[in-house]
């Protein structure tokens, strides 16, 4: 370099210097600019409610051997960057992680926040608790969950969410469209995965941008803006990511530093810019910036967008700005531009040729199955808090409601999270089941003892797991035995511990001063010089659990087995740095009332004192002995003392690898927790509810005998209360509850021992039942599935199944009784057992109703007939299994926990001989079969029923061939279907689907098979022009029509192989018992029904809703004839001769905080479906209130956010290419205040908020 040219650089250089270069103002304020190109800069974050690691490791940043990812400090870092410039924005949309962080902020940064949200410069959209699948959920679940975020949202902060923000579902539902988008009051709809080919043609025609009309019933009234990303959620070609830890170029602007780079970052982000302009329609874009669990360090990523805005601006080719998609939305709207219309929906999802995402349509089916049995469960359980009064005994369903929430996130029930995440919800709906379950109990104990429909306050009757004790069901799923404290917050000092054998095992109070309690689910944290802490247990019983115990604590005289801490055992010392307490985490057990449980653990390896930045205060002490005490096989003594520190710990960075957790106490809200007497507790409002529930001085064995349990287990033939001794003059007594809104009829079976059992209804009169033999396959599931959840092996097996009809009034109960009586004219008649061999087997006919099916010699089904419809056609059922590529090939695409990618084009069949056994009697017939080894089915026909049920149990599914399989049924007919199949949407709207063809493009065919299945949550079916065979599953699942007239379902997969989409584990599912693993069995049923051409519609929508909310069963016992003579025996809610039109289901009744209700109702059928459903239908409150006297009626949004009206008074309406101008849409009209009936056109879901004039208790419900 010449000195000529060095001499000027270096006086620039001088006068930057004089200038100030350091500091540059950056000018962000940018709005709008007609004429421009605007290129709208969305700062966000996705961030996953589980998929690698567990919400709450997510939320806390641990585990990160896994992934780093810590959405604290996501958001602890994006206050302090929003408010150094307030023309910088932000969105978020997982309330499951931000109400977690919000219950840790202080007033002052509260406040602030509110400030930030209030001014738009914070928008929470989307606004439920997790971003919801949309093909693996039922749309009653997708409402629920988003309810629960914005009602949160609205009570909190005072703010109605109004975009869809969807960016990460592995394709999209027409419901999703119109249903969770604009009858919630959604503006604009956005989302990213939808079929490569289709991305690609909607590129070149500018349609990445369109009205989406979901709904064909509902019409332009439910049309939603739709905005397709052009590439993916992330921030746009050129390397404009901006973590601490990311490799793009930050925007370097000090001249007096290298890489100057101003320029060439401002062509990049212009070129990026003008090249998704080309693509899209009008002059404004939107940049997503950001992606998974980003802005962890916030200022990093604000910093490099104010200066790209800046530079961008002074350059003056495009307008960038700060925006939010509610902006960005309105200025599209602002353009009056006339978009193309879209209908149905964007499922299959591929995203490459060989890479269709249909797998995970069947992925996990056993969670599947558990998610929407609770689904059915919470329906049902609020309605009964609504009957028994919200919190009126401390319990809630609140919990539950929080796990399946939860669980709708779209790597959750889709089963492509790693098997612990899996785990960690079904554990979720674990504790808020068994929380569910005992008000569930309480309120029909209520609703039993109550001679008219007032509430009641302390029944005496006990159903499921209610207890005079305080009892802790302790599950352990590992094999060997081990010897663990268990640890649980309590308010008395008169308590005595004993276990299943009566005896008392070692236990102490210790008291804990200065603890932060909180009525909410998340960690007490200690910050900055913690108080003392100091607990000590020792528990001497799990020695004899062998994976499963139980224990009572109960008040006890003063003079009960109570010691100190026995500090003589430990040998204590000093140790610096974080410890722990751990109290859920490394859990080793779990109990009812779930309020503080697990390994009492001591710290054995240093701390830095940091916890991912937030610095932990204290010193602990500890020690830790195993051994034996008197009178016990082995115990473990723990004691742990938590000292503050004299000054805090310096922070060191970065924090070592092995971050330490913080001090945790947890006390579950409103969990397991019933209201006692405050004369037993005292009065202070710092004190929580005590854990120990009631006081009695029973015995063990008598406190056992005087509960009974829901059969959760019932499906793998474990019900203990109905396996009852009958022969001493006891009587089972089984409540029957329904769900519905309609008198229900129905077939109930329970497992029995007795073969001389007789039932009487309500009104005392015998009812005809009949006694089936179990199976041996469903008894050894019984025997290892029992042992393997409960820990416990079940015992005696029974050995019939005792089947007989209910007949259950809506929204209420009957009573059923069952005796052992040796002689009676209506004596439980047993079941007569056939095994055809050989040619005995041609032409076998089974059923004693109007449908018969016709078996040929081979043991397979050939013929359905119905005598009443007329209805026969050439029927046959089989299973095959596709072989799961490998992905070694020449693609390395493998099929995994998303991707179906079957092995070939034909899929291996089950060929030869089956063998079966015929059962038959007056109230059912059955068909045995085991089609091989790890396949076995029962086919099901009711004499009073017009459809067949199969039940299935699949696996274990054999690998040691070296290859993953993805078993399913076939369903095969004559019947000439045109290569056309309907399935659900979300278990809504049926869609009609085309194989190997898609509407909008030319679909070129890679995969035949994967890219024809379609998700099935409600049903499946075909028609010929004359008749309609439809399929009804239990769960969700993936389905199709491969062949003309054939339905085929994918039932269960087990797979060796990732498939690459980012969950790094194969999807192995299998269950460990005694040391032994093998691969997970799935056991469920589907339903068959062929219908003469146009009325197949009602069986599905009715039919389909009682699979959803199955009769519910409670259990107890009598002695003789008492419980029936004081007990109220059946019930309904609503008037005794009213129920809700055969076209309306309730969806939601459940009671709010402030006493109102929030009721829900759907129509079931859509515009033409049925020729006499398909209308208005009318509901008189009147009549499902009749005790109740209706203050007001308020009509409001889907999630109960905002009034009806105001919502459709400001809702942007959009212009559609080819929208129908005379397009006729029923809805209901306004309820009369005075009259107050609901109306309901087609498809349509209203939604109320109930409130009801104080009346004397004695009318109330």
């Amino acid at each position: 370099m010449g000195p000529v040219r060095l001499a000027l650089l270096l006086s620039v250089a001088a006068v930057l210097a004089a200038a100030g270069a350091v500091y540059i103002p950056y000018n962000t304020s940018a709005g709008v600019v007609p004429g421009k190109l605007n290129v709208h800069v969305v700062p966000h974050t996705h961030d996953d409610v589980g998929w690698l690691k567990t919400v709450d490791q997510y939320y806390v940043g641990s585990n990160n051997s896994i992934q780093g990812a810590c959405v604290q400090n996501v958001l602890d870092s994006l206050i302090p960057a929003l408010l150094k410039d307030e023309n910088r924005k932000f969105i978020y949309v997982e309330q499951a992680f931000f109400q977690r962080w919000w219950r840790n902020q202080n007033d002052m940064i509260k406040d602030t926040v509110k400030g930030l949200i209030s001014s738009g410069r914070l928008e929470l959209i989307n606004g439920g608790m997790c971003m919801h699948d949309e093909a693996a959920v039922h749309y009653i679940d997708m409402i629920d969950q988003t309810t629960l975020g914005h009602k949160y949202i609205k009570e909190e902060f005072g703010q109605i969410p109004r975009i869809g923000w969807q960016i990460d579902p592995f394709g999209h539902s027409a419901v999703q469209a119109y249903l969770l988008g604009a009858e919630v009051g959604f503006d604009a709809f956005y989302f990213f995965r939808i079929d490569y080919q289709d991305r690609d043609t909607r590129k070149g025609t500018k349609e990445l941008e369109v009205v989406w009309r979901g709904s064909k019933t509902l019409g332009s009234s439910a049309d939603i803006f739709a905005g397709i990303f052009p590439k993916n959620y992330e921030p746009p070609p050129g390397d404009f990511y901006f973590e601490v830890d990311d490799n793009s170029p930050v925007v370097q602007d000090d001249p007096l530093l290298f890489d100057y780079n101003v320029e060439e970052r401002v062509n990049d982000f212009v070129a990026a810019a003008v090249a998704q302009a080309n693509i899209t329609r009008t002059n404004h874009i939107m940049f997503t910036m950001g992606t998974d669990f980003k802005y962890q360090y916030a200022e990093s990523w604000f910093r490099n967008m104010d200066k790209l805005i800046h530079y961008v601006n002074k350059d003056g080719r495009i307008n960038a700005l700060y925006s939010t998609p509610s902006i960005y939305t309105d200025a599209k709207y602002a353009a009056n531009e006339q978009w193309p219309l879209k209908t149905n929906d964007f499922f299959p999802y591929a995203d490459n040729p060989n890479a269709y995402w249909t797998g995970y349509f069947t992925s996990r089916p056993a969670l599947k199955r558990y998610v929407r049995m609770m689904s059915g469960y919470y329906l049902a359980a609020r309605q009964l808090e609504f009957f028994k009064g919200r919190y009126s005994s401390g319990l809630s369903t609140d919990s539950l409601g929080d796990a399946l929430a939860l669980a709708q996130h779209h790597d959750a029930v889709t089963g492509t999270e790693k098997q612990h995440v899996a785990n960690d919800y079904a554990k979720r709906l674990s504790i808020g089941y068994t929380q569910a379950q005992e008000l569930v109990s309480t309120s029909l104990a209520c609703l039993t003892e109550s001679g008219s429909k007032s509430r009641c306050a302390s029944p005496v009757t006990k159903f499921s797991q209610v207890s005079p004790w305080l009892v802790f069901i302790l599950f352990y799923q590992m094999a060997p035995i081990l010897f663990f404290a268990l640890r649980i917050l309590m308010m008395r000092i008169t308590l005595r511990v004993e276990g299943v054998s009566s005896r008392l095992p070692m236990s102490l109070l210790r008291g804990i001063s200065n603890v932060e309690l909180r009525e909410v689910d998340v960690d007490a944290q200690f910050q900055s010089h913690g108080p003392v802490v100091s607990s000590c247990a020792v528990s001497a019983e799990c020695s004899s659990l062998q994976g499963g115990g139980q224990f009572s604590v109960h008040e006890c005289p003063g003079s009960g087995q109570l010691i100190e801490c026995p500090e003589e055992l430990c040998q204590f010392g000093s140790q610096q740095g974080v410890g722990q307490i751990s109290v859920l985490t490394e859990e080793l057990c779990q109990f009812g009332s779930q309020q503080g449980v697990g390994q009492i653990s001591v710290l054995t390896g240093p701390g830095n004192g940091q916890l991912n930045g937030c610095l932990e205060d204290h010193n602990q002490i500890g020690c830790q002995q195993v051994g034996a005490l008197a009178g016990n096989l082995g115990s473990v003594a723990d004691c742990e003392v938590l000292l503050p520190r004299e000054s805090p710990v310096a922070a060191t960075s970065p924090p070592l690898l092995l971050r330490p957790k913080p001090i945790q106490v947890y006390f579950r809200r409103r969990r397991g927790a019933r209201r006692v007497e405050e004369t037993a507790l005292g009065s202070s409002p710092s004190q929580p509810p005590a854990a120990a529930v009631n006081v009695s001085t029973s015995r063990v064995s008598e406190f056992l005998s005087s509960i009974t349990k829901e059969c959760l287990l019932l499906n793998v033939t474990y019900c203990p209360p109905s396996e009852m001794d009958l022969t001493k003059g006891k009587s089972l007594v089984v409540l029957v509850y329904n769900s519905l809104g309609w008198k229900r009829e129905d077939v109930i079976r329970i497992p029995v021992f007795s073969d001389s059992i007789v039932v009487h209804d309500s009104e005392g009169r015998e009812i005809e039942s009949q006694l089936l033999p179990i199976a041996t396959a469903s008894l050894n599931i019984r025997e290892k599935h029992v042992k393997a959840y409960l820990g416990t092996t079940p015992g005696a097996k029974p050995k019939f199944w005792l089947a007989f009809p209910v007949s259950v009034p809506p929204l209420g109960f009957n009573t059923y009784f069952v005796s052992n009586l040796k002689k009676s004219a209506h004596i439980s008649s047993k079941s007569t057992q056939y095994s055809p061999q050989g040619s005995e087997s041609s032409n076998l006919q089974v059923g004693q109703g109007n449908l018969k099916l016709q078996y040929n010699e081979a043991g397979k089904l050939s013929l359905y007939s119905d005598s009443k419809t007329m209805v026969q056609a050439n029927f046959e059922q089989k299973y095959k299994y596709y072989i799961g590529q490998d992905g070694n090939g020449s693609d390395p695409q493998a099929s995994g926990a998303y991707i179906f990618r079957p092995n070939g084009t034909v899929p291996i069949s089950t060929d030869g001989q089956v063998s079966l056994t015929v059962l038959r009697g007056p109230i059912l017939d059955e068909v045995h079969q085991q089609i091989n080894s790890w396949i076995f089915q029962i086919t099901r026909l009711y004499k009073e029923k017009d459809f067949l049920e199969t039940e299935f149990i699949v696996g274990p599914i054999p690998v040691d061939d070296g290859n993953g399989k993805e078993v399913a049924t076939e369903i095969v007919t004559n019947m000439v279907t045109n290569k056309t199949f309907y399935t659900d949407s979300s278990g809504r709207d049926f869609i009609k689907r085309i194989r190997d063809y898609r509407s909008e493009w030319k679909i070129e065919v890679h995969q035949p098979i994967a890219g024809n299945y379609y998700p099935v949550n409600l049903g499946i079916y075909v028609e010929d022009g004359s008749k309609e065979l439809s399929v009804l599953v239990d769960r969700s699942i993936g389905g199709s029509s491969i062949k003309d007239g054939q339905i085929e379902l994918m039932l269960h997969r087990r797979l060796l192989h990732d498939d690459g989409k980012g969950v790094a584990e194969a999807l192995n599912e299998t269950v460990c018992l005694d040391k032994q693993c093998e691969g997970l069995i799935i056991q469920g049923k589907y339903y068959v029904k062929i219908d003469p051409q146009g009325e197949g519609a009602r069986w599905r929508r009715t039919f389909g809703q009682e699979i959803y909310s199955p009769l519910l069963l409670a259990f107890t016992e009598q002695d003789g004839g008492n419980w029936a003579n004081s007990h109220v025996a059946k019930f309904s809610a609503m008037d005794s001769t009213y129920s809700l039109p055969d076209n309306v289901a309730m969806l939601t009744l459940q009671e709010l905080e402030d006493g109102s209700v929030l009721l829900r109702f759907a129509h079931l059928y859509e515009a033409g479906e049925d020729k006499d459903l398909s209308s208005l239908a009318s509901i008189d409150l009147k009549r499902v209130f009749p005790e109740k006297k209706i203050g007001k009626v308020i009509e409001t949004s889907l999630s109960a956010n905002q009034e009806r009206a105001a919502m459709e008074k400001k809702r942007l309406k959009w212009k559609a290419q080819g929208s129908a101008a005379d397009e006729k849409v029923v809805r209901g009209g306004p309820v009369d205040p005075s009259k107050l009936v609901v109306e309901l056109g087609p498809m349509e879901i209203r939604t109320f908020i109930v409130s009801f004039d104080h009346i004397s208790d004695k009318q109330q419900l």
